[in-house]
């Protein structure tokens, strides 16, 4: 009987844990800082890109960046009169599949590759600041990441 309660008591203490981590971890996941202007938006590739796309226009659009960065797919852009336009001096080789002027796949899992392809493209294009555009809920993971890549 003591060995019951002992078990059951650990169990408690198990399913206590798990409550709270499912309901703290959204608001650890969810990971942003307070909007700023930035030199460039990197759009970071996943599942819903079209949506990623189209915030990272929006914030164009309102003046945030005036430089947009694809990594995966080897794409920089620049804001003339109001239309991206792609910007110069591309090397045309896709460092994170390694393929010239081939698109990663739609679905591509490795942001720290993409994130060494965008360090790269700022420094080529004289860029120092970005704003990262990528799941919700993928950004703590981002963040860490951007830190320890770009110091």
């Amino acid at each position: 009987m003591r060995a019951f309660k002992k078990n059951l008591l650990i169990l408690m203490m198990v399913l206590v844990v798990l409550a709270a981590g499912l309901f703290y971890a959204p608001r650890f996941l969810a990971y942003s800082t307070r909007l700023a202007r930035a030199d460039a938006v990197i759009i970071l590739l996943g599942p819903v890109f079209n949506d990623r796309e189209r915030h990272a226009r929006d914030l164009m659009e309102r003046g945030m960046a005036d430089f947009l960065i694809i990594p995966a797919y080897n794409k920089a852009y620049t804001v003339d009169r109001g239309r991206l336009k792609p910007a110069s001096g591309k090397t045309g080789k896709n460092s994170v599949n390694g393929n010239y002027n081939a698109a990663a796949p739609r679905f591509y899992e490795d942001t720290h590759l993409e994130l060494i392809a965008a360090k790269k493209t700022l420094q080529m294009h004289g860029q120092k600041s970005a704003i990262f555009v990528s799941s919700p809920y993928h950004m703590r993971r981002i963040q860490m990441m951007v830190d320890k890549e770009f110091g």
